[in-house]
C-alpha cells in the first residue's frame, strides 16, 4: 500500500547528514518572522511548515508539522489546514479556537476516500504523484479545475473510494495572531514557546502516552501502552492521520486511541512579549524551552535576520554522529517577533514640537490602519493621553500590578503542570517497582524449580548405580552363607553318654539350622548375646 508506515525508515540514518537548509523571511505591520528546516541524518525529510503573515487583514498564521511514517500527512496539513481555518463559520464569527479545532478534525475527514487518496498521492514521491495526477484527470468530477475542487472538496468516485485514510501521521502546532490575541493549537509533541522579558513560557503541551489524561483515554478506547508507545508502535498520544488507531466506530473522534483533538491556549499579548518559537521535537529533544529563548535573544544582539538565527539553532542541535540518537531527527524552527507599537509612538513624539502636533501626526498615521489593527490605535491614544497629562509615573503602579498578576498566573500554571508531571512520574516509578518485584519473584521461582529438577535428575541416576551393585552383592552374600552352612554340617560333635559309664563317644552330625538373631539367653552355663554361636553351644543331645 502506498501510504503504509515505513518502520525501517524511521530508525535508519544516512552515512553523512544533509545540512542543506530551506529558509524564509517575511514581515508585515504586526510581525516579522524567519524560519528554517533541515533533513539532517534522517533518510527522508518528513517535516513541513506554513507561514502566512497575512492570513487576512488582521490575522497571521504559522505552523509546524512533524510527520512520522511518511511525509504526505505533514505536507497535506501544511497545504490545507490554514484554508480550513478560514472557511469555517466559527472563524467568521470571531471564534478562532472553535474554527482551529474543527480544522484539525477536518484533516482526517479530507484524507479519506478517492479524493483523499489522490491528494496524498500527488504529495508523495514521483511515482505516486504521477498516479494521482492521472486518476485526477480520470475520476475528478471537474477535471483540471483544481482550485474549485480544493475549496469544495467534492466527493469523487474511483478505485480508492473505500480508502480509510493513511496509516502514517503528523503532529501539528499552529499559532494564530489576531490583534493582541495569540491562539496556539497543538496535537503531538511539537511545541510553541513565548519569550516574555527573557523568560520562556510553554504555550503548548507535549502529548506523550505517559500523561495521565492521555493514558486514560487510550486504555478506555481499547489500546495499550508498551515501552512508552501506543500499542507498542507510536510514541505520541495525539496526531493527525494514523487512521489505524481511529477505527472504533462507537467512539467520537476526540476519544479514539489516537486523536487529532488539539489543546488550544489563548494569550493576551503585552509589551513584555518579545517573540514566539515554533519547532518540531528535533529541536526540543536537544534544547529546553529556556535554552532556546536564551539562544535566540543572544543571536538577535548581533543578527537581525531571523532565518539566520534559526539556521544557527539547527546547526547547534545537529549531532556529530548517530551514536547518541539526539540531534539526528529532522529539524524545523520558526521565530515570530512582535513589532511593538510604542517604538513608532515614541519616535513620532520626539519629532513633534508639542503634544498637539504629536497627537495630530499619530491620528493621521493610525487612520490608514484602523481597519486592520484597531487595538494598535487604542494603544496609541492611551499613550498620547498619558504624555499630555504628564501622568506616566502614576500609571506605573497599575502596569506593575498587571505584570505581577500575570507572572503569578504563569507561575501557578507552571507549578500545576510540574505537579502533574511529578505525579505521573511517581506512578511510573511505582509501576516500575512493582514490575521489579514481580521479576524478582519469578527469578526466585525459577531458582527453586531448577534445584528441584536437579534433585529429580539425581534421583533418576541412583537406581542405575544400585542395579550395577545388586549384581555383585547378592552373589557374595550367597557364597558366604553357603560356606558357613557347609562348615556347620561337616564339623562333628562329640557327646559323652549319660551316667559317665564306659563306652565310646558317639559322633552325631547335627542338622543344619538357619541362623537368626536371638535374644540374650544362657546356654551351657554361658550367657549368649545376639552374635552367632556354634551349633554345639546351642543344642545338647542325649544319646
Amino acid at each position: 500500500m502506498i501510504f503504509s508506515r515505513l518502520n525501517t525508515g524511521m530508525g535508519t540514518y544516512l552515512s553523512t547528514p544533509k545540512t542543506e537548509k530551506l529558509s524564509e523571511d517575511g514581515e508585515n505591520g504586526r510581525v516579522r518572522y524567519g524560519l528554517s528546516s533541515m533533513q539532517g541524518w534522517r533518510t527522508t525529510m518528513e517535516d513541513a511548515h506554513a507561514a502566512y503573515p497575512d492570513l487576512d487583514a488582521s490575522t497571521s498564521f504559522f505552523g509546524v508539522y512533524d510527520g512520522h511514517g511518511g511525509k504526505v500527512v505533514a505536507k497535506f496539513c501544511a497545504k490545507y489546514l490554514h484554508q480550513q481555518v478560514l472557511k469555517n463559520e466559527a472563524y467568521a464569527a470571531g471564534d478562532i479556537g472553535t474554527s482551529v479545532q474543527k480544522a484539525f478534525f477536518r484533516m482526517d475527514e479530507m484524507m479519506r476516500g478517492q479524493r483523499g487518496w489522490r491528494e496524498l498521492a500527488v504529495l508523495g514521491d514521483k511515482i505516486n504523484k504521477f498516479t494521482g495526477m492521472i486518476e485526477g484527470l480520470i475520476w475528478s468530477p471537474r477535471g483540471s479545475n483544481g482550485n474549485d475542487q480544493a475549496d469544495d472538496w467534492a466527493f469523487e468516485e474511483g478505485p480508492h473510494s473505500d480508502f480509510t485514510g493513511p496509516t502514517s501521521g503528523s503532529t501539528a502546532c499552529v499559532a494564530i495572531l489576531r490583534n493582541k490575541q495569540l491562539f496556539v493549537a497543538n496535537a503531538g509533541d511539537s511545541r510553541c514557546v513565548i519569550s516574555r522579558k527573557g523568560q520562556a513560557y510553554n504555550l503548548s503541551r507535549d502529548h506523550k502516552p505517559d500523561l495521565e489524561l492521555e493514558k486514560e483515554r487510550i486504555l478506555k478506547a481499547g489500546g495499550f501502552i508498551h515501552a512508552g508507545r501506543v500499542n507498542g508502535s507510536l510514541n505520541l498520544a495525539r496526531a493527525i492521520g494514523d487512521m489505524e488507531f481511529k477505527q472504533n466506530k462507537f467512539l467520537p473522534d476526540e476519544k479514539q486511541i489516537i486523536t487529532a483533538c488539539p489543546d488550544i491556549n489563548t494569550v493576551e499579548l503585552c509589551d513584555d512579549d518579545e517573540f514566539i518559537v515554533l519547532a518540531c521535537d528535533g529541536i526540543w529533544d536537544c534544547m529546553s524551552s529556556q535554552q532556546v529563548v536564551d539562544f535566540v535573544r543572544e543571536q538577535l544582539l548581533s543578527e537581525s535576520k531571523l532565518s539566520v538565527v534559526c539556521e544557527r539553532a539547527l546547526d547547534r542541535c545537529l549531532a556529530p554522529s548517530t551514536a547518541g540518537g539526539e540531534g539526528c531527527d529532522n529539524m524545523t524552527m520558526i521565530v515570530v517577533q512582535f513589532k511593538k507599537p510604542k517604538q513608532s509612538t515614541e519616535s513620532e513624539g520626539g519629532q513633534s514640537s508639542s503634544t498637539e502636533e504629536a497627537a495630530g501626526s499619530d491620528s493621521n498615521g493610525s487612520d490608514s490602519k484602523a481597519d486592520e489593527n484597531w487595538t494598535f490605535e487604542q494603544e496609541m491614544k492611551r499613550r498620547k493621553m498619558k504624555r499630555a497629562a504628564g501622568n506616566r509615573k502614576q500609571s506605573q503602579p497599575a502596569d506593575e500590578e498587571t505584570r505581577t498578576k500575570f507572572r503569578h498566573e504563569s507561575l501557578m500554571q507552571d507549578y500545576l503542570l510540574r505537579q502533574k508531571e511529578f505525579v505521573s512520574k511517581k506512578k511510573m516509578m511505582q509501576a516500575a517497582k512493582q514490575k521489579r518485584d514481580v521479576l524478582l519473584a519469578e527469578i526466585r521461582f525459577l531458582r527453586r524449580r531448577y534445584s528441584h529438577l536437579l534433585k529429580i535428575k539425581s534421583a533418576e541416576t541412583e537406581p542405575e548405580v544400585r542395579h550395577q551393585n545388586s549384581d555383585v552383592q547378592p552373589k557374595k552374600l550367597a557364597r558366604k552363607k553357603k560356606d558357613a552352612n557347609e562348615a556347620v554340617v561337616n564339623k562333628p560333635s562329640r557327646v559323652s553318654p549319660e551316667g559317665g559309664g564306659g563306652g565310646g563317644e558317639h559322633i552325631v552330625s547335627e542338622p543344619v539350622r538357619e541362623e537368626k538373631k536371638r535374644k540374650n539367653r544362657v546356654v551351657n552355663g554361658r550367657k549368649v548375646g545376639k552374635k552367632k554361636t556354634a551349633v554345639q553351644d546351642q543344642v545338647s543331645l542325649n544319646v
